[in-house]
């Protein structure tokens, strides 16, 4: 795993989109596990430390999850919101029941599409 503005290579794959600086985007495809986690929280906390106005993470192309990998990213979720960050993370039914069981009491910002989770940014 290595860490550019193109793809991550290894266990898990991010596509990255800054284009728009006051919105960021990241794609995790793969599979992301307690090994992989520290990497891809330190990408996520780098995109969010650019004090972007929204952030979109969607792991619709996340193939397996485990509890290590759930705990990251509730915890750069946390983090997302003590920044006041509006950060959405699409996610399968799959992936989003180990988001839930993982953030347990927390409430995630968890939809179920892309469009779903675009849609109340629209303005």
């Amino acid at each position: 795993m290595g860490a550019d503005s193109g793809d991550l290579t290894g266990q898990w794959v991010a596509r990255l989109d800054g284009s728009d600086p006051a919105v960021r985007f990241v794609r995790v495809a793969g599979k992301l596990d307690q090994r992989g986690a520290p990497e891809l929280r330190r990408l996520i906390d780098d995109q969010l430390a650019a004090s972007p106005q929204r952030f979109l993470l969607d792991l619709t192309e996340l193939s397996a999850l485990d509890s290590g990998g759930a705990r990251s990213l509730v915890a750069a979720t946390e983090y997302a919101a003590e920044l006041k960050v509006d950060l959405r993370v699409v996610a399968s039914n799959g992936v989003a029941g180990a988001l839930r069981a993982a953030a347990a009491p927390h409430r995630l910002p968890l939809h179920g599409s892309l469009d779903e989770a675009l849609e109340p940014l629209a303005e």
